[in-house]
Order: structure tokens, then sequence, then C-alpha cells
């Protein structure tokens, strides 16, 4: 009986998976495999940290599916592989990729990240479901304490400094001008709106030599 489970499961493997995936045919025990591979090449990589049983199981392609930027393990169907492993992920072209399960960010005490390069990114997770990756969001603006101004208090405004001023609406059509009382010597300065926030304006004094 086990004998013919081998050959079952060694179809299985040969026809959905490759690469380094284990060989069963050459396992004696298949209540206590180490070291149980599972990979397609191209695509993704399992590599299961613990011992595994296999002599109860009979169908791995239904439940285990490995495509780009996607393994997955049915741990309901197959229990018996909701196990901790380490992923490998092949052939992504994120810049710094996160780890997501289920579609969600993966938490800290499930998903492990180990190593991101060429495209392929190692991780280690404490048990199965769906696993995948997307980019890392770059971090929000932050938020630039700016000295606060007041309408005509354009002389004492140092050049190269950004500043905060609260205006009306009919001013909020200034693109760029000079500042009242900042010219001399063929020097002036310049006012650049930087960005419209819900508070006001920030805006930014240019030096600028007159022509």
């Amino acid at each position: 009986m086990s004998g013919r489970r081998q050959i079952i499961l060694k179809s299985i493997i040969s026809n959905n998976f490759n690469g380094s995936t284990t060989n069963l045919s050459a396992e004696s025990d298949l209540s206590n495999i180490t070291n149980f591979i599972l990979e397609k090449l191209n695509y993704g990589k399992i590599n299961f940290s613990e011992s595994v049983s296999l002599s109860s199981i009979r169908d791995i392609d239904a439940y285990v599916s490995i495509s780009h930027n996607r393994i997955e393990i049915n741990p309901t169907a197959l229990p018996e592989l909701n196990k901790p492993a380490t992923l490998t992920l092949y052939s992504l072209t994120f810049s710094n990729p996160r780890i997501l399960e289920d579609g969600e960010v993966c938490s800290s005490s499930i998903c492990t990240k180990i190593s991101y390069s060429n495209g392929n990114l190692v991780f280690n997770v404490t048990q199965f479901s769906v696993y995948s990756a997307e980019e890392t969001p770059a971090p929000p603006p932050t938020n630039i304490s700016t000295p606060m101004i007041k309408k005509h208090q354009w002389a004492s405004m140092t050049p190269g400094v950004e500043y905060k001023a609260v205006i009306s609406s009919e001013e909020t059509r200034v693109k760029s001008s000079i500042l009242p009382e900042s010219c001399g010597l063929r020097v002036c300065l310049y006012i650049e709106i930087i960005i419209k926030r819900e508070f006001g304006i920030i805006f930014k004094i240019w030096e600028k030599v007159i022509e």
C-alpha cells in the first residue's frame, strides 16, 4: 500500500513541481520526511522547516499551488503541511517588497523577511495560507514645521527658508512675485508656492539676481 501511495505522489509532484522538489520515490518512510521541498522553477519554492508526514496524503496538486508571486497551501485539506517553512518567490520586480498573507500585510508573528535579491524574496512563515508580495508604499511626507508669517511681512523673511502663510481664497492665485521692499543692489527676493494644504500655503523665499 505504501509503495502504491509513493507512486501516486511521485506522479503528482513530477507533473506540477520540478527543480529541487523532493524525490518521494527515494523516501523509505513517508510518515517522516525531513527537509521536504516543493519547487516550481521561475515561480517559487517551499522548504519545510520541520519533518512532515505524507502517509495519509493522496493529492498534493489539488491543495498546493506555486505560481507567479503566489504560494498557497490549503491548511484545512492538508493539515499535515500546515507547518513552519521557508518560502521563496522568484522573478519579482519590486524595489522593496513586503509580504502579504491572504492579501493583507502579514503579521511579524507569522512572516519574517530574510532577504530580497535579484528579484527573489525569501521569508519564513509559521503557518500556511496564501502568500504573496507587493511594493512597500512610500512613507507619507513629513509635516514640515514652518514659521508663521503675516501678510506684508516680507522684509524680515530669509532667503532659502520655508514659511507658512494663512491667506484668503482671493490670494491663492498667486504663483510667484517680487516681494515688496525686498529689492536692492540688483537682488530681489521671490516668493514661490511649494504646496497647498488645508491650513494654508507653504511658501519658500528665493534670492535672485536681477539681470
